[in-house]
This record gives structure tokens, sequence and C-alpha cells, in this order.
């Protein structure tokens, strides 16, 4: 169900707004596709837009790592000599964890003659540093996690995988405690099960201010493979709360699809006892988590990401993996069409599997685009870009653009004009995540200090007609 929101202004009137189309364009801003690949997306130099890495193995020979920076009007430029190691079959994860303005990389995975698990600090110029924190080392084939778990203002470190260690080789689940400096300790007796091949997702769930895990993947000998949700008690200890068919090779993500402020799962992945590939979506009921929207296709190798690309207040997703060996994998968005159920678009991809995808509005546009990558059936190994062509002017109100101050803030945006309204206005991110909404603005100011500094949209919808803003949050 398309929304149409009535925005009732009290002293102004809309003008011209946004126009849109649904055009999703292949666009080769010069990144390079090869082997299984891993993605993410953040701001490494600090100048608002978003920069992308990635690690690569091409047929388990070539190691890479390739780091990408944006330097605007959809053009990349190849990064070297970057003081980051050659890594795949691994993670990364982008974060300002030393708060000085742009994005440090949390990294591991394979290297070319030993795993690597290591924070590195951003210099600003393209160049990072080894942070040298004290964290667990060798490890591959798992991810890695900036998460804030204790609370308390500082991102920690949540790590999983195959920790190659001789003869006390084994699986881990490692969280590591950052003590407000920067160095890290490692928790003792967590609760949470060592495990592979594996997916790890953090949300508030039960709403006490704590962050607790989805985490699924493969055991080590003697254990069960798992797919669990673990309740964050508070004291560095976490207790399995719902249990899920067991999965691995797939992803995992909460996210709010329903709108509800609640947190949502989705999960994909094999499942070893039955064989079987599943992409499976539970509706969080607030005591349970309910399957709905049974069409969407199973698959493992697997890997999907949540954005609201048609910009219709609701988040849709696109979906790449493999359903059956032997057969070609498949690429898919579903689009959110209210009341739990999803529809694939009709766009067409070409899938892919062992590799990574992202929305992120990299051209800073008010709309997120799509990157994806990994081994095709034909056994080409390619990345693909697509940029959202669905904002093609820019909104107005009263003639003049919607005007946002103070632009960068750190505290509170105002908006010009408007002294209350009636509706809903949303903020959303650059990966296209609906950060803040609210529905009947008693008052034309807003307090954005619990969002990370970063660049933001505002978006304002009547009927048909859409207004989006960017701002800056210091």
């Amino acid at each position: 169900m398309k929304k149409n929101i009535l925005l009732a202004f009290a002293t102004i009137l809309i003008c011209s707004t946004a126009m849109m189309s649904q055009d999703l364009v292949e666009v080769f801003p010069g990144f390079e596709g090869k082997g299984f690949a891993m993605l993410a997306w953040g701001d490494f130099d600090g100048d608002g837009d978003l920069d992308l890495i990635k690690g690569v193995d091409t047929f388990l020979i070539v190691t890479k790592t390739f780091l990408y920076r944006n330097d605007g009007g959809g053009k990349f430029t190849l990064v070297e000599n970057t003081g980051i190691p050659d890594l795949s079959n691994g993670d990364f994860d982008f974060a300002d964890y030393d708060n000085d303005g742009d994005d440090d990389l949390l990294a591991m995975g394979a290297g070319i003659n030993v795993n690597i698990t290591a924070v590195f600090i951003s210099n600003g110029d393209g160049t990072f540093t080894n942070a040298n924190a004290n964290i667990i080392d060798k490890v591959d084939l798992g991810t890695c996690n900036w998460t804030d778990y204790d609370g308390d203002g500082d991102l920690d470190i949540f790590i999983t995988g195959f920790l190659d260690d001789g003869d006390n080789s084994t699986y881990v689940s490692r969280l590591f405690q950052n003590d407000g400096s920067g160095n890290f300790t490692n928790v003792e007796n967590t609760g949470i099960q060592g495990v592979s091949y594996s997916s790890a997702a953090w949300a508030d769930i039960d709403h006490d201010n704590d962050l607790d895990l989805y985490l699924q993947g493969l055991a080590w000998t003697g254990e069960t493979d798992i797919s669990i949700i673990y309740i964050n008690n508070g004291d560095n200890t976490f207790t399995p709360a719902f249990e899920f068919l067991p999965l691995w090779l797939g992803d995992a993500t909460w996210v709010d699809y329903d709108n509800d402020d609640d947190y949502d799962l989705m999960i994909s992945g094999f499942n070893t006892n039955a064989g079987t590939r599943v992409t499976f979506l539970y509706k969080n009921t607030g005591s349970d988590f309910i399957r709905v929207a049974d069409n969407i296709v199973g698959v493992s190798q697997s890997a999907f990401s949540w954005a609201d690309y048609d910009l219709d207040g609701d988040m849709d997703f696109f979906i790449v993996g493999v359903e059956v060996i032997g057969n070609p994998m498949l690429a898919y968005i579903y689009e959110n069409l209210g009341n739990d159920v999803f529809e694939q678009s009709s766009y067409e991809f070409t899938g892919n599997w062992f590799g990574d995808a992202a929305w992120a509005d990299y051209d800073n546009d008010g709309d997120p685009d799509l990157v994806y990558t990994g081994q095709e059936f034909s056994g080409n190994n390619a990345i693909h870009t697509y940029r959202n062509d669905i904002i093609t002017s820019t909104g107005e109100i009263s003639g003049h653009s919607l005007l946002i101050y103070p632009n960068p803030t750190s505290e509170s945006i105002t908006l010009k004009g408007m002294n209350g309204t009636t509706g809903r206005i949303e903020i959303i991110d650059v990966l296209g995540n609906i950060v803040w909404s609210q529905d009947n603005l008693e008052q034309n100011k807003i307090n954005i200090q619990r969002l990370k500094s970063g660049v933001y949209f505002l978006r304002l919808e009547n009927e048909q007609k859409i207004t989006i803003t960017k701002f800056v949050r210091q």
C-alpha cells in the first residue's frame, strides 16, 4: 500500500515539489569487479559523502582490498597505499570510534599469509594507522561489528569467525569492551556461542536502553548450528531468548519495516539438517516474533540490504544469492506494499553469490543508490552499481528552497516558516534508513542530538508531492 500523507502547513503553501520517477540506472563509476567480495560504505575523509571499501578473493588465489574515495558527481578514485592490508573472507565496518569527524575501520579476514583482525584509524587523507587495539587476531569466515552494547557512549567491538590457532583452532564469538580511551578488553563468559560463516545484528528489541544481539552461524564440531536472539542482561552477559531455524552462509538484519517503532528481523541462509535455503521475515509483536511475507525467495550464499528506495515512507529491500545449486543466481528488489505484504519489483538484475550488497546515497541527492557484488553463474566476478534517479528536481516552498537552519548543526534544526503541521515528517540517513519520524509536528524545531555525525535528508510529503532538503549533523 503506497502512502499518500497530507501535510497541512499553517502558514505556508507548497508551490513546487520534487518530480518523481522510479529509475535505477546502471552506472560504471570505476569499481573493479573481482571475486567473492565484502563491501562497506563510510566517510573516511570526513567530507560529507560516502566512500567505499571492498575486499575480494579471486578463486581463492588473489586477495585484495580496494578503497575508493568519493570525488562527487558520481566519480570515485582508487586510493593507493592506504595502510589497510589486503583481506578477503571476512568483514568491514566503518564508524568514527575516536570522534574526530572521519570514519575509522574495523576489519577482519584472511590476509596474504595470516588472518587479521584490527582497528584502523583514518588519518583523513586516505591513509590509515593500525590502532594496535587489544583485540583478537587470526580470525576469518565471520563478521565484525561496531556496537555500543553497554550504552556508555563509546563503541565496542563484536567479532565472530574461525580462530586459526593451530591445535587450539575453534569458532569464536568475542566481545571487546571499550574503556573510553580506545583500549579494548576481551569480555569473558558472555554466554554467546562461537560460530563461523556467520551473521550478527544489534538492536534494542526490548526497549531497555541496551543493545541485544541476533546471531546465526555454523557451530564447531560437537555443537549445534544456531539462529538465536540474545538478550543483553546489562552485566556483560547475554541470555538466549528466541531461537529460529539454524542457518549459516547467509545474512541478517534488524529493520522496522512496518513503521511501528520496534525492530523486526530478516534472516537468510542454509539449514544443514533439512538441506534447505530460506529467507524469513519476522514481525516483532512486542512479545514474540511472527513470520510474515512467505513469498520471499529462499537463498544462501546471500546478502540483502534495506532502504526506502522508492521514497514512499516504508522500507524495501534488495536480495541476492542462490536458490538451487547449479541454477543461475537470483537478485531482486522487493517493494513494501504495507500490511506485511512484499512484491518483487519489475527491475531485472544479474544474480550472483558469495558477495555483498548495500544501499547508500553516494551522490547525496536524497535517494539511496545500490551496489552489489559477487560471482555470477557464468563464473564472471562482477560489481554492479545502480544510481537511483527517483528524485529529479528539488522541492520548493513559496518559490524558495525549504530552509533548515542552522546547517550544519549538532543540537537541533529549525524549519523556516513552519508553525506546526499535521502529517508525517521523516529524517533519512545516507543509507536510506528512516532514523526519525513524527506525525503532527507541533513546532518548527527538531532535536537531532541523538543522530550520529553525517549527512541527512529531511523529507516532507503532500499527497504525490515530496520535498527533500539536505542537512549536516556535526
